[in-house]
């Protein structure tokens, strides 16, 4: 069970038809939001979640929490730019290694292991499609990545992070607008959600300026 392996996971989330709370509340799940038409007959996800590490259940600052959101949905829709100086690419399995270091340093607790072994992974079995931006002299100082679900043409944003010297110029709300493009393009992708940090005013405003609505 997951209480027997809090090493591997410190939470897990489910995807629920709405309609079947009880059996989640009796074993110990907690309803933490919906997201609208998540299935193909265009019916909202419960989103579940049940903790193997209690600490990631504490919310004392719900109220805040609000606050916060409210502020960042408020803003307006608009097309980023990419700020001169910087190019935004397909980021390939050989970039796993600087992907991993990028998400490890972004985060002081980053709640799920980033390996290079398992991105690298990922790409290749195309579970997930990551963007980069490089600087001028061709670091890799931002990404961002779509976990794609091929069966139900949907894609969760994830993975967002940003070398702190580069930050508030704009490059990841870039690469999602430009992921966006991509997974529509390929995959026939037009469904699109994420799960932002409630106390991340500036990715909740990112996704607001592109046009996500928050539930």
């Amino acid at each position: 069970g997951l209480d027997q392996t809090p090493d591997l996971y410190s939470k897990l989330i489910v995807y629920a038809v709405p309609g079947a709370e009880e059996p989640w509340v009796r074993r110990m799940f907690l309803n933490e939001g919906f997201i609208a038409g998540f299935f193909p007959n265009g019916v909202a996800a419960d989103l579940w979640a049940l903790y193997a590490d209690d600490t990631r259940m504490d919310a004392p600052r719900d109220e805040e929490h609000d606050q916060i959101v409210a502020l960042a949905t408020k803003e307006d829709t608009r097309t980023p730019d990419l700020p001169t100086g910087y190019s935004c690419r397909l980021a390939e399995p050989s970039d796993a290694t600087e992907l991993a270091n990028l998400l490890q340093n972004s985060f002081s607790e980053y709640p799920a292991p980033r390996s290079n072994e398992r991105l690298g992974g990922a790409m290749v079995e195309r579970a997930k499609f990551f963007r980069c931006v490089e600087d001028g002299e061709g670091r890799l100082v931002a990404a961002a990545a779509a976990e794609l679900d091929l069966e139900r043409l949907a894609a969760e944003i994830t993975d967002c992070a940003t070398d702190p010297e580069h930050r508030g110029q704009g490059l990841i709300a870039y690469i999602l607008w430009c992921l966006e493009q991509d997974v529509a393009k390929l995959y026939g992708i037009n469904d699109v959600y994420t799960l932002a940090r409630a106390d991340d005013e500036g990715m909740n405003g990112v996704f607001s300026r592109l046009g996500y609505h928050y539930t």
